[in-house]
């Protein structure tokens, strides 16, 4: 017979025998909320049970997602074997339980009040605790009256803490302080209800619970608050099994437990992806590396981001908040080099790491960035294995952000100003040859339909535009002779777009021969066709006459929209600067930037248009309307009154130019 849970919906399936033994009962628990689910009638007459078979040690139970007889073998081997919670009470039932269940005053079973021997090493859910590093034998000893609980144990302090103590106890020993919460179906009250009875008799006095992530204590059947945090009190105390296969798991994944700030509500799991089906990259935002980086499906496996001389980055689609949970995995390869970067609080597009909160790990360290500022670096507790799947766990709660790999807290870091607005509400990936796989999002945020923000806001007005001196139009084919250029080979025009290609190690750039006024406002249309979306540059060169090199400049703004690290800048070049020949023919700085912003990078295959704008020593850029950058002059630069050279430039990659217009402006 199939029944549904009237709370979460599971499909529970009961075979004949389990269903006619459990028509003594009223409800029994559901295998996915823990909620109770009333016993379905039937009319198969009821096996006779031996009421003298009772058995002592009743074996831990645990949630399944059905209910079946051949449990009964899997519960006799104790402890250390799978817990399956309705299969095998039902089938105690019918080794002589029934009394003990009738005993109850409702009626109704909630987790089986087995005490485990407090040999802590004898039972291997523990043993893998102790193994993996989470806790230690001493710590665990400082525990009594361990007990199954559904999915796991729940046991008692020996002695009596404070409340700091008390969740100190909780972190040494890889458990939380249990949740008493008000739940469906009276399940609350059945807790504290199974508290009593099973640990009676090392209650003499309140002791201390958590509700709704706030301290309490179990005083009777009462869970009242307390202001008194320094009156010594025992713990209960709560292991949650996270293998998923009862006693024997290996603990790959225990929780991160409570630290001063991290009981908060990481709201609902709104996200959960695989990373490697079908469709990856169609359900992500993804961003090319400069020269050849991309995120790869590994069908099966994961995400893969690498390749190229800089490396892509994926975004995931959900909104953040201020309070939330990301989970993923990573796979390192056997690389010194080799890391992985994730990105909280991003902007949601591009590939600049340096957004947001940027976090990076290799195999032996762990930094943190906030909009390309160094907050921390430390060494991990121990280096992280090549080829292997680790767990990385990210809390935030506001300002306040916490590492976790394979359940071992790593760094916390708490930021005073956080970040706030429309750009911070993103996850997004980044990685040199890294595997990333199961993602998982936690967020308190509801609304979902924040838009992302794609061009900077409208802060200054534009100098209004003067004569027009110059308006792109050409058939195509070859770039016409107005236009000066370093690699024809690498540049044509397309349906009326001047094409930038940066194909087979290719910088093209192109100059236009009409010199102009410094007072002058430059408009261009522009694509970025693949997802590389990278490395446009533009040039406003003071010379004499048309440069044909860096050198050739009296002076130069080089802007760059945005370069291989994702972030777009503003470049002042003196002259006698370019002392390096090869760059300068390229027309590439190696002067610092004046200016620089990971924000509003361009989206592929989507048309913007750039104004540069120079006037009176200041050059400003903006992107659709909106302020993006600008800069002043360097100190001691004086005005030359040299005309002013346009130049467009591509460096690897590819883009498109749909339009130019040259304004004169006062």
């Amino acid at each position: 017979m199939k029944t549904t849970c009237p709370h979460c919906s599971v499909h529970i399936e009961i075979d004949e025998e389990t269903l006619a033994a459990l028509q003594s009962q009223a409800h029994f628990q559901c295998p996915g909320c823990n909620s109770l689910v009333p016993v379905p009638k039937t009319t198969v007459p009821r096996p006779a049970v031996k009421l003298t078979a009772i058995a002592v040690s009743i074996p831990p139970t645990r949630v399944t997602g059905s209910l079946s007889s051949s449990a009964h073998t899997t519960a006799d081997r104790g402890m250390n074997r799978n817990f399956l919670i309705l299969g095998s009470a039902a089938l105690l039932v019918l080794g002589g339980l029934g009394f003990l269940l009738a005993s109850q005053k409702s009626g109704d079973s909630h987790v089986t009040n087995t005490n485990i021997d407090n040999d802590i090493i004898n039972n291997s859910y523990f043993q893998n605790l102790i193994t993996s590093g989470v806790t230690t034998k001493k710590d665990l000893q400082a525990i009594t009256g361990i007990r199954a609980y559904g999915d796991g144990f729940v046991g008692i302090s020996m002695e009596t803490v404070t409340w700091e103590q008390a969740r100190d106890l909780a972190k040494r020993t890889a458990s939380e302080i249990i949740a008493i919460e008000n739940g469906p179906a009276g399940s609350q009250q059945l807790l504290v209800e199974w508290l009593k009875a099973n640990f009676s008799s090392h209650l003499s006095a309140d002791a201390w619970v958590r509700q709704n992530s706030e301290p309490r204590i179990l005083k009777g059947s009462d869970v009242p608050a307390v202001t008194d945090m320094d009156h010594p009190r025992k713990v209960l105390l709560h292991w949650h099994e996270s293998g998923g296969t009862g006693g024997n798991s290996v603990v790959k994944n225990p929780r991160i437990h409570d630290d001063p700030w991290r009981s908060f509500d990481t709201g609902p799991l709104l996200y959960e992806h695989s990373l490697s089906k079908t469709g990856t990259l169609d359900d992500l935002y993804c961003f090319g590396g400069q020269y050849g980086g991309r995120a790869l499906l590994a069908p099966g496996t994961g995400l893969k981001l690498g390749g190229g001389h800089t490396p892509p980055m994926a975004w995931a689609k959900p909104v953040l908040g201020e309070r939330c949970r990301i989970q993923f995995e990573i796979q390192l390869p056997d690389d010194v080099w080799a890391s992985a970067g994730w990105t909280l609080k991003g902007p949601g597009y591009g590939k600049c790491a340096d957004t947001g909160y940027a976090f990076t790990i290799n195999h032996e360290r762990l930094s943190l960035r906030k909009d390309g500022v160094e907050l921390l670096s430390k060494s991990l507790p121990e280096k992280l294995e090549s080829a292997r799947w680790i767990l990385v766990q990210t809390d935030m709660n506001g300002g306040n952000l916490a590492v976790a790999a394979d359940g071992r807290p790593i760094a916390e870091f708490s930021d005073s100003e956080a970040l706030t607005g429309p750009l911070h509400n993103w996850f997004g990936m980044i990685a040199g040859n890294v595997i990333f796989r199961n993602l998982r999002i936690w967020s308190s945020t509801a609304d979902q339909s924040l838009p992302l923000q794609l061009t900077p806001p409208v802060s200054e007005n534009p100098v209004p535009n003067g004569e027009l001196i110059y308006n792109f139009n050409s058939a195509d084919g070859p770039l016409g002779a107005d236009w000066w250029q370093t690699q024809p080979q690498n540049v044509s025009v397309q349906n009326g777009a001047i094409v930038l290609s940066g194909a087979n190690n290719g910088t093209p750039v192109v100059i236009l021969t009409t010199p102009l006024k410094p007072q002058v406002a430059c408009e261009v249309e522009l694509e970025y066709p693949d997802v590389e979306a990278l490395n446009l540059s533009m040039q406003l060169l003071f010379s004499a006459q048309m440069p044909k090199s860096l050198q050739d400049c009296d002076g130069a703004w080089l802007v760059r929209l945005p370069k291989g690290d994702g972030s777009s800048e503003i470049q002042w070049e003196s002259k006698g600067a370019a002392k390096d020949p090869e760059a300068a023919q390229a027309f590439v700085s190696r002067e610092p930037a004046l200016v620089s912003s990971g924000y509003y990078n361009p989206v592929y295959q989507r048309k913007y248009l750039l104004r540069l704008e120079h006037a009176r020593n200041t050059l400003r850029v903006f992107l659709d309307g909106g302020l993006l950058m600008k800069a002043k002059v360097p100190p001691g630069v004086k005005s030359s009154g040299l005309p002013v050279f346009l130049g467009l430039g591509q460096f690897y990659s590819l883009s498109k130019i749909h339009g130019l217009k040259i304004y004169q402006i006062e």
